[in-house]
């Protein structure tokens, strides 16, 4: 059982990963009745069939430093879904690529997906979603990906997209009205810091527009690489800048080395970092530099007890991989996209309809405040609305420990979708 790595599937077009380990949908009560004959000849029937649903990872591109743990947690999901009996007798089969974070790759797996006639695809990065997204809408596949871009919760534009957590640019708006909320000053000054790639720009207008909303001073913007090595001449023009606040938009790596060349240039500037910015191991990656700063994720900490379904992941790490070191926040977000996924296969199973994209995506719109099992904020898809909701949880580092510091709930606005 293994999936496809860029190597291989350049070599070998469309082959790509499976994986189909037979086990029961998690959470479903059995009957307290019997079945009746023909209920029992139905279920036998489905024994051995499958589902197939397609996946995109980067585990070798430059997103790979938080998409291993991603791609960790979809296969452990659709595992421990399997070895508890499936889905009502279905076999669930993953198919997966790495693609390397090449839109170009993506659209060829994509081309493999379809003919396989997958009802749902669990996707990864912004630039591969929204070239994909009007080819999974013309084709019925619901798409659950890893990009929370702002244009994949419209559903004029993005029908068969869903994310499962607060889009980016809801997160960036609720981490400035906390900094605002937070702040001495009446006219707070704020800088934006990004990759010039789509995950990085697409939600710098929307926070933008309401960081002036707000009473912020906006200076310029700042391009840092996801591969960056080096900030300092960024920095230095945000150091006179006189910047209270900085948005960081780049992933673990470039955040690290923004983080530790600030503290190096003796900024007094508080980061705010997204959601793929920052997970446990930015202690290890900027030491005492990451203390006091804000960290956006909507969700839990891996291994906090507290939420129910955080049992299902300790199981599935302690079961087949106790001695990895354990994960992140990002396994969280990869073991959602596939709960979420499978719960409306399972919707769709239970009213003995055809398992399709179709089907799927109206059960999906269905959902209102939906608990995935306490691993993020409940979740309302509606049909003309798309945003799971409208929470994020602010959280930092304080003597080497992160901490929550709180949770910012916004207004749905109108206006806000899809921007």
């Amino acid at each position: 059982m293994r999936g496809v790595t860029r190597r291989d599937f350049l070599k070998y077009v469309g082959v790509a990963g499976s994986m189909a380990l037979g086990m029961s949908f998690l959470g479903c009560a059995q009957q307290e009745t019997k079945p009746t004959p023909a209920e029992v000849t139905e279920t036998a029937e489905k024994k051995g069939e499958e589902i197939v649903i397609g996946a995109l990872f980067d585990l070798t591109g430059p997103t790979g430093d938080v998409g291993k743990d991603y791609a960790q947690a979809v296969q452990d999901y659709i595992r421990l879904v399997n070895e508890r009996g499936g889905i009502d007798g279905y076999t669930l089969k993953l198919e997966w690529v790495d693609y390397a974070y090449k839109v170009p790759e993506a659209l060829s797996a994509y081309k493999r997906f379809k003919s396989m006639n997958v009802p749902g695809i669990i996707g990864w990065g912004t630039g591969d979603t929204d070239a994909l997204k009007q080819d999974v809408a013309r084709d019925k596949i619901v798409y659950i990906s890893a990009s929370y871009s702002p244009k994949l919760t419209n559903p004029a534009e993005a029908p068969y997209n869903f994310v499962t957590i607060t889009d980016y640019t809801t997160q960036l708006r609720a981490v400035l009205k906390f900094a605002k909320e937070n702040s001495d000053k009446e006219k707070p000054k704020v800088v934006f810091i990004y990759p010039n790639v789509p995950y990085g720009t697409d939600p710098i207008p929307g926070g933008k527009e309401y960081a002036a909303e707000l009473g912020f001073e906006i200076g310029n913007d700042e391009i840092v690489d996801l591969k960056a090595t080096s900030a300092m001449e960024q920095l230095q023009r945000v150091k006179e800048f006189g910047a209270d606040f900085a948005w960081v938009g780049g992933t673990i790596s470039s955040t690290s080395v923004i983080l530790k060349n600030a503290m190096d240039l003796g900024l007094e500037t508080t980061f705010m970092v997204n959601v793929w910015g920052w997970d446990r191991r930015i202690t290890e990656l900027a030491g005492e530099a990451a203390e006091d700063h804000y960290y956006n994720w909507p969700g839990v900490l891996w291994g906090e007890e507290s939420a129910e379904g955080m049992a299902d992941i300790m199981y599935a790490h302690n079961t087949w991989h106790p001695n990895d070191g354990g994960h992140t926040i990002h396994y969280v977000k990869g073991w959602l996209n596939a709960m979420m996924l499978v719960k409306g296969i399972q919707m769709v199973v239970d009213k003995g309809e055809e398992v399709t994209g179709e089907n799927i995506k109206h059960e999906l719109e269905t959902l209102r405040n939906y608990d995935p099992e306490g691993l993020a904020p409940p979740i309302s898809w509606f049909p003309d609305d798309h945003r799971p909701s409208m929470v994020n949880r602010i959280y930092t580092v304080e003597g080497g420990k992160i901490k929550e510091l709180g949770m910012v709930e916004l207004e749905r606005r109108a206006d806000w979708l899809g921007k």
